[in-house]
């Protein structure tokens, strides 16, 4: 018990504040309480978070590219060996664009009517619910209708089959498969069988497909697994797993799909094309086949001489280079004349033999435009901006084509020209064969051309067949959509964490704040900084809460601090006064509530502990409190006295529980305390006082705010002044001089120093 008495008496020193870890916890316990409710404010605040946001699953994917970097590149020989289409690089990049496009999002939105939304209360919020796990699914019969702001709809599910409908103030029923009219839209209400509970009270939210779209494309990551790999990962981001598993999987089937129906709607395309020029070429050679007959029959010609032949065969060598150019002719003219035709609608363009590099090329750009404009078909009208604009583009891209097929034309015509120049030289040479020999010749000519051109057509006819019943998706799925349970946001313990942490970062600012706006004394040290020499001590705070006597027992750690402190005055002021009768100790403060009743009250007790005749004089006239710390009458008391209405021996008493201090009360306050201050028989009374009693203590009003201290102090051998911990002001501690200009032998008491000892004790009036 000894040691914790002396680390009560201990002064809180700089040194203790050099150990940080003692400093702060020193500094949490003085401020807890706002500590405290940071931490209880921020956890609410967590919880409340953690309630009110959904959680949100990670949905993971992986799918295959099955690039192939040379279908861009045309070669003449084999222009249809390649399904007859000429389309763009299937590579990783081009892949995940065509994914990122707002097409794919709308499609998948749309068949999934991802745009209906059903919620049920939860507390004061609303969660949402797999519309798969309810017995109505719901669906739009115009779901192209633009929706500026979302249709709420309340539904109450009651017995099977029927359900209420909330409007303002109305209550509507129906029963499953009954159209709702809302607004501008209409809803279909049908059955599903479920086998599981569900919620009865819904809240349907119905938003624009196009908004729903934006929404599910912000909540979808597409990247690369690597930069070498052909793979691509799929992330999504939705409140219920089971439903974002179903999202991504459609999203991924939905592509496949969409390009399998561009690539078979090309080769379609193609293969009319195949068809329409092979009745023709069929025509040409049916017309060929009766000319020669008829002219063979006209003529009687059965047979050619062997000789006719082999001139024959020598020239029709010479004629191939002609017959290979008037081939490429006929390319040309056929598309030529199909893009020039207005009464047909021509979406694609077939590069066939085109000789002409650059050609081809403007081709492959036409039937992307072409592509685009019957993807945009699907989604926008026929008189919008977007159409107009791919309308304007296919329109100059046509033009462009026209001219170059016309410019290739015209070139092809001169090399035929020069063919046949050639042709003339040679056919000179045949100048003694018979005329209808070389008629003959000239159908045989025809004749094969044809042959060659409907052959041609024919193989290319059955590669583009072939090519569209073996159809091989570009993309493979690696992982289906899965859907990763652990990665669920928000993280409960996360949040309670950032929250706890963010409330001590709070409280810290709030109570730095405080700190430094706050000017009331916070320790000693201050005082000890700004008064060096008049500092006599302090008196410890505790968990002792009481505003009498705390010094009733000699070996009390209280008692030690009083005596310590009565100790002190004498040794630095009394012990050298030459002490005739007993010493007057004025104590007094610089306002009300610092303790100096308080401290008065122990003092003299103490000095009674110590075998000196004390008497407690309480001449704070102003607001006397004396009387009740120390349970005694208010009056008679000095007052009375003054005014010869009561003699010293009635207005003196004893103070219960004490160790016999004596003890004057002020007596009724009076109009004008000052002026009873001032009556010469308080000068008589203060030296019976002084003949009496070794140590006469006096409890005056507070110095720094009326001038009754100044009176009283001409008494006194020596003054007490006490501060008190978080009540005096550093302002009025740079006051100091001042208020205690007319004080005599001031002795500074620090009253309700901070302890953090434990086991330790102190005195808690407040």
């Amino acid at each position: 018990m000894i040691e914790k008495d002396k680390l009560i008496l201990e002064e809180f020193t700089p040194n203790t504040r050099r150990n940080f870890p003692l400093a702060l916890w020193q500094y949490i316990q003085t401020n807890w309480p706002i500590y405290l409710t940071s931490l209880f404010c921020m956890i609410c605040l967590g919880i409340y978070f953690i309630v009110i946001t959904p959680v949100s699953y990670h949905i993971n994917g992986m799918v295959l590219v099955t690039e192939n970097k040379n279908v861009g590149k045309v070669e003449s020989s084999e222009v249809l060996e390649n399904d007859f289409v000429v389309t763009a690089p299937n590579t990783v990049e081009n892949t995940i664009q065509m994914f990122r496009g707002s097409d794919l999002a709308y499609a998948t939105v749309k068949r999934l009517r991802s745009n209906i939304k059903i919620f049920t209360p939860y507390f004061s919020f609303k969660k949402e619910v797999d519309p798969l796990l309810l017995p109505i699914s719901l669906s739009l019969i115009d779901d192209t209708i633009n929706l500026i702001h979302p249709v709420q709809l309340r539904l109450t599910l009651q017995t099977p089959g029927s359900f209420s409908l909330k409007t303002d103030d109305l209550t509507e029923q129906h029963k499953t498969g009954d159209t709702l009219k809302i607004q501008d839209i209409s809803v279909i209400v049908s059955p599903r069988e479920i086998a599981v509970d569900y919620p009865k009270e819904l809240i349907v939210m119905i938003y624009d497909l196009n908004y729903a779209s934006n929404m599910f494309r912000k909540s979808i990551s597409i990247s690369p697994s690597s930069k070498t790999s052909s793979t691509i990962d799929f992330t999504l981001i939705d409140n219920i797993p089971k439903r974002g598993e179903r999202t991504l999987n459609t999203f991924l089937q939905l592509y496949n799909e969409r390009e399998k129906n561009e690539k078979n709607h090309l080769k379609d395309s193609v293969l009319r094309f195949l068809d329409s020029r092979i009745a023709l070429v069929t025509d040409e050679l049916d017309t060929i086949e009766n000319e020669i007959t008829n002219f063979r029959t006209n003529n009687e010609i059965t047979d050619l001489p062997f000789q006719s032949k082999e001139i024959a065969g020598n020239s029709f060598s010479a004629e191939d280079n002609r017959r290979k150019q008037e081939l490429h002719l006929r390319i040309v003219e056929l598309i030529l004349s199909d893009l020039k035709d207005p009464t047909r609608e021509q979406n694609t363009i077939t590069a066939l033999d085109i000789p002409d590099e650059t050609l081809r090329l403007l081709i492959v750009d036409y039937n992307k435009l072409q592509q685009s404009k019957l993807n945009l078909t699907k989604t926008v009208a026929q008189n919008s901006i977007e159409m107009r604009g791919i309308d304007n583009q296919i329109s100059k891209l046509k033009t462009d084509i026209i001219q170059s097929l016309t410019l290739l034309k015209k070139s092809l015509e001169l090399k035929i020209e020069e063919a046949k120049d050639l042709e003339n030289r040679l056919q000179k040479e045949q100048g003694n064969f018979p005329k209808n020999e070389k008629k003959i010749l000239e159908f045989s000519r025809q004749q094969a051309i044809r042959q060659e051109l409907y052959l041609y057509l024919l193989k290319k006819k059955e590669a583009v067949a072939v090519s569209r019943s073996l159809y091989i998706e570009d993309l493979k799925i690696v992982d289906s959509a899965k859907a990763d349970y652990s990665s669920g946001q928000p993280k409960k313990s996360i949040i309670l964490l950032s929250a706890g942490t963010l409330a001590f970062a709070i409280a810290f600012l709030l109570v730095y704040i405080k700190e430094h706006l706050n000017q009331k004394l916070k320790n000693a040290e201050q005082v000890k900084e700004l008064i060096p020499n008049k500092f006599i001590g302090e008196i410890a705070t505790g968990p002792i809460k009481s505003k009498g006597i705390i010094t009733a027992n000699p070996k009390a750690p209280f008692t030690e601090q009083f005596r310590k402190i009565l100790s002190n005055i004498h040794y630095c002021e009394l012990s050298q006064k030459s002490g005739e009768g007993g010493r007057v100790i004025l104590v007094t403060s610089s306002i009300r509530g610092e303790g100096k009743s308080f401290v008065s009250l122990n003092l003299a007790n103490v000095a009674c502990l110590s075998g000196k005749k004390a008497i407690l004089v309480e001449l704070d006239l102003r607001r006397p409190i004396l009387s009740n710390y120390a349970e005694v009458n208010a009056t008679p008391g000095i007052v009375e006295y003054l005014q010869a209405q009561q003699s010293l021996e009635d207005i003196i008493q004893t103070i219960p529980n004490s160790n016999g201090l004596k003890f004057i009360a002020a007596g009724a306050i009076p109009e004008d305390p000052l002026s009873i201050l001032q009556l010469k028989p308080l000068i008589t009374l203060i030296a019976k006082l002084k003949e009496y009693f070794e140590v006469i203590i006096i409890d005056s009003p507070p110095a720094g705010l009326v001038g009754d201290s100044q009176a009283i102090s001409k008494f006194a051998d020596a003054t007490v002044f006490v501060i008190r911990d978080g009540v005096t002001t550093q302002t009025q501690l740079r006051k100091f001089d001042e208020t205690t200009l007319h004080l005599k032998s001031i002795n500074i008491l620090y009253n309700g120093a901070k302890t953090n000892k434990k086991n330790s004790y102190g005195y808690g009036y407040s």
